[in-house]
């Protein structure tokens, strides 16, 4: 029976390729664990600003129901006519985010008073800013109103 041998140079060149292996695995799985860390610094930080956001309205949000990605219609049509005046009333403006992906974060409101219907606020947002919002009842026979609370059926 023929042995083979391993040369030096075969087993150094294994050992550095295997080094360069471990070594390219530690950064990415670095890499990930920052780009991890990144998003849910980012997404406490969103969280932040809708709170803040609900608060100078005067609504206590009690949870973060979802969030999403929401893309807004381009152009808005006619439909969206009672909907931008909400928005008008709250003091937003989304008519220059026409066809854009923006992030809507949905909280239960803890204190409106309506009794005991579960009111939720859309927030819309932009590059890290608050671009719209609105309220809603979870009735099926529910409202829509601005953050200003002024009841729309």
């Amino acid at each position: 029976m023929r042995r083979t041998t391993v040369s030096p140079l075969w087993r150094q060149s294994t050992a550095v390729a295997a080094l360069i292996v471990s070594l390219l695995l530690c950064f990415w799985a670095g890499q990930l664990h920052q780009n991890t860390a990144a998003n849910v610094a980012m997404a406490g930080k969103l969280d932040a600003l809708c709170r803040q956001t609900l608060s100078r309205f005067g609504w206590e949000a009690s949870e973060l129901v979802c969030q999403e990605d929401f893309t807004l219609p381009d152009p808005f049509g006619p439909t969206y006519d009672t909907f931008l005046a909400l928005q008008q009333e709250a003091g937003f403006d989304l008519t220059p985010y026409a066809g854009k992906t923006v992030l809507r974060y949905t909280y239960r409101i803890a204190n409106y008073p309506a009794g005991s219907d579960t009111i939720y606020a859309d927030l819309l947002l932009w590059q890290e800013q608050v671009i719209g919002g609105d309220l809603r009842s979870a009735r099926l026979d529910g409202f829509l109103t601005s953050l200003n609370g002024a009841e729309k059926s």
